[in-house]
């Protein structure tokens, strides 16, 4: 972070013939240059569309899909969940190509609701794994009391087992907040179209274009990790004053 600060916000001259050992001259041409050039402003909030989507979905499905796996243990909920852990062992690059084809057959290469299913498919097995853990260890007859009271299973799972979940939900938030707004690999080859560019394709573009520029590229990366820190220390605090 020091050399990155030092770069970012040093002239190239300073940085050619100081080092990083200087107190910069606080310059702000690196940032606004490689904002504008990388535009980074639409990738930021395409990045914001992708994460929180992706987040939501994610919880939703994988605590209900996870509710009934830990509640009703037949055969064919032990099979579903056998697949799911399962599929956490297949290396993601062994399904691009089936997977870029049926995003064509789907309409979803280019689209932001595409690479949005692709993460959300990609999270779920873990997220699963996580949910049904905790479920399995949470009393069941708390549910039983709140069914004698009148709920039925959709309203014990998400107004009384729910709050309970704060702890997984929280770790299954942070680690696909992390995925979703990182997300590479995938994004390359389904977002092609500059208008759709998420921080990571603007930002690797943007090196590939300015990979001499050491300032630019330092600037680029230095606005790509603000919001990743923003929400960290919100999150930070939020735990240290008991919020959450």
């Amino acid at each position: 972070f020091f050399v990155l600060f030092q770069i970012t916000f040093s002239t190239p001259e300073e940085v050619s013939q100081l080092g990083i050992w200087h107190v910069p001259s606080f310059t702000p041409d690196n940032i606004t240059t490689s904002w504008e050039e990388s535009n980074l402003g639409l990738a930021m909030l395409n990045s914001a569309v992708v994460t929180v989507s992706g987040v939501i979905l994610t919880v939703l499905i994988s605590c209900a899909a996870a509710y009934i796996i830990a509640r009703s243990k037949t055969k064919l909920t032990n099979a579903v969940y056998n697949v799911f852990i399962f599929s956490m062992a297949i290396p993601t690059i062994i399904s691009t190509v089936p997977l870029y084809l049926t995003m064509r057959t789907l309409q979803a290469v280019n689209t932001l609701w595409g690479i949005i299913l692709v993460c959300v498919a990609s999270s779920l097995p873990f997220a699963i794994f996580l949910y049904t853990g905790f479920i399995r260890n949470t009393p069941v007859e708390m549910e039983e009391a709140a069914i004698i009271d009148g709920c039925n299973n959709f309203s014990v799972l998400w107004r009384v087992l729910f709050p309970v979940l704060k702890p997984v939900t929280l770790t299954v938030v942070l680690l696909n907040t992390v995925y979703y707004w990182n997300e590479y690999g995938r994004s390359v080859f389904f977002l092609q179209k500059r208008q759709l560019y998420t921080v990571p394709l603007a930002i690797s573009t943007f090196i590939q274009q300015y990979s001499t520029s050491w300032g630019l590229m330092a600037g680029g990366a230095f606005v790509a990790l603000i919001p990743a820190v923003i929400i960290f220390l919100i999150f930070q605090f939020c735990v240290n004053t008991n919020l959450i």
